[in-house]
């Protein structure tokens, strides 16, 4: 069953997914905003994950930096052993960088569940539960166990 899926912009907003992750004892997916690879860089992407993990560390997460089109940003990813990364390319490209994260135990474009942008969100935390719920009812409509 694919995770639930935030996007998120800033520290604040990993927080925000990861407290509400917390209470209802799920292990989502933080996925940086689309081609923040090539502006954040995957140093700074991996930091976070490593702030989050100190912060939180009974909560279990998938970080999943976007790499968008870029083969470099994504060879700069697995570099900095950044864990999941997202990469839009040609199919045979993609299957090359994934097999190159494999080696590394890092994996390229897992599922995920619908996503929930933080950006512009006046109450991230409030958003994030409401995520969280609507992620359980659409699993309980399916007939999954809730949980």
């Amino acid at each position: 069953m694919p995770r639930p899926c935030f996007i998120i912009h800033d520290l604040a907003q990993g927080r925000a997914a990861l407290t509400a992750a917390s209470e209802v004892g799920l292990a989502p997916v933080l996925a940086s905003a689309p081609g923040a690879a090539g502006y954040l860089g995957a140093g700074t992407w991996r930091a976070l994950e490593e702030l989050w993990r100190v912060e939180f560390p009974e909560t279990r997460f998938l970080g999943l930096l976007d790499c968008a089109d870029s083969v470099g940003d994504a060879l700069a990813a697995l570099r900095a052993e950044v864990t999941a990364l997202r990469l839009d390319s040609r199919a045979e490209t993609v299957a090359k960088i994934a097999a190159m994260a494999e080696a590394l135990g890092a994996t390229v474009n897992p599922e995920t569940g619908p996503a929930c942008d933080l950006a512009d969100r006046r109450d991230p935390l409030a958003a994030a539960r409401e995520h969280f719920a609507q992620e359980r009812a659409r699993n309980i409509e399916k007939g999954a166990r809730p949980g």
